[in-house]
């Protein structure tokens, strides 16, 4: 993804078709040096590509995640629907990204799929937001005993994408109150007041973490916040962890511990709409408000094309952000079609 070399981040949106984005990030004049200036804050890497992806069937679900999450012009556009081919026939809702599982054993399995890296490889791919790939590569995985975790990794897969419905029925034990828990933000979790953090941490963590993520929804945290720390300190790599820890520190007005774990996110996982909506609506005047939206102008100022970015922007910057989301997300399944 190119850079936004000599700001203009009003005049950009324009340029990408976003009017209403343009007139939703503009109307806080308070705002207007984060939208002219050149790139400031944390970089992030260079977005994901079809380079090095010569299997036919991982190429075309990874042009789809492509279309799904970034703002293509016609070349690119053209490029990466050709690149569907082999896959049209399982491809979920226009700008959609994650394959249901039925979906995914629909095709071929994955020629990588006896390599001793295979379970590397999708973990690797789902952090980079090859959402598609890495679902199909699951579904693979856990048909045929792959990898170990299989199962575990398609649901985070496709909770990140916002598309649970897709992960299938007959989900058991932690798994399914881990899923039902992140279906569920804003019903209040069961209480653990009573027993040692050291417990609470180690039994079910995933499920803690989004015991949290309900507690702040519904106004009272289930358990002590230490029990969240401790669990992500032993997953680094988890996205949405790492996502509800920084918003817990915003959660508690912490500014400089959350300001600084969005920077430690973003460095990790890259730009991501959930975390910058999550925190909720700020005044500009806020320390904790300024400092996010400073990041937001960042990310989008470091990454036009990528629509996580601009939703963060919107989310951060406009008063009533709703219609320029819809903007962006028309956009995203306009270019989807076929």
């Amino acid at each position: 993804m190119g850079r936004l070399v000599n700001g203009g981040v009003v005049a950009e949106s324009r340029r990408l078709g976003l009017e209403r984005v343009a007139a939703a990030v503009a109307e806080l004049p308070v705002y207007a040096h984060l939208l002219a200036e050149g790139p400031r804050g944390p970089d992030v890497a260079v977005g994901p590509t079809l380079d090095g992806m010569s299997d036919p069937i991982e190429r075309g679900l990874a042009a789809w995640d492509l279309l799904c999450t970034r703002i293509v012009d016609d070349e690119e556009r053209a490029q990466l629907l050709a690149a569907l081919g082999p896959v049209k026939a399982v491809l979920p809702a226009a700008g959609s990204p994650g394959l249901a599982a039925g979906a995914s054993v629909r095709l071929p399995e994955p020629r990588a799929l006896a390599d001793a890296s295979f379970a590397a490889g999708t973990f690797a791919l789902h952090l980079s937001r090859f959402e598609t790939v890495a679902s199909y590569r699951c579904a693979w995985g856990h048909r045929t005993g792959a990898f170990d975790g299989a199962l575990d990794l398609l649901a985070e897969v496709l909770l990140e994408c916002g598309a649970p419905e897709r992960i299938g029925p007959g989900l058991e034990g932690e798994l399914a109150r881990y899923v039902t828990a992140r279906t569920s933000i804003g019903v209040r979790p069961a209480e653990h007041w009573d027993r040692r953090v050291e417990h609470v941490a180690r039994e079910e963590p995933r499920l803690r973490v989004a015991e949290a993520h309900q507690g702040m929804a519904a106004g009272q945290l289930p358990f002590p916040d230490r029990v969240v720390e401790l669990v992500c300190a032993t997953e680094p790599e988890w996205r949405y962890g790492a996502r509800v820890q920084a918003l817990l520190y915003g959660w508690r007005s912490e500014t400089r511990p959350a300001l600084a774990a969005v920077d430690a996110f973003l460095a990790r996982f890259g730009c991501d709409a959930e975390l910058f909506a999550g925190f909720g609506r700020r005044s500009p005047l806020d320390p904790l408000g300024a400092g996010l939206a400073e990041r937001a102008a960042a990310q989008v100022r470091a990454h036009p094309r990528a629509a996580s970015a601009w939703v963060a922007l919107i989310e951060r910057l406009a008063i009533e952000p709703a219609s320029a989301r819809a903007e962006i997300g028309g956009r995203l399944r306009a270019q989807c079609a076929f």
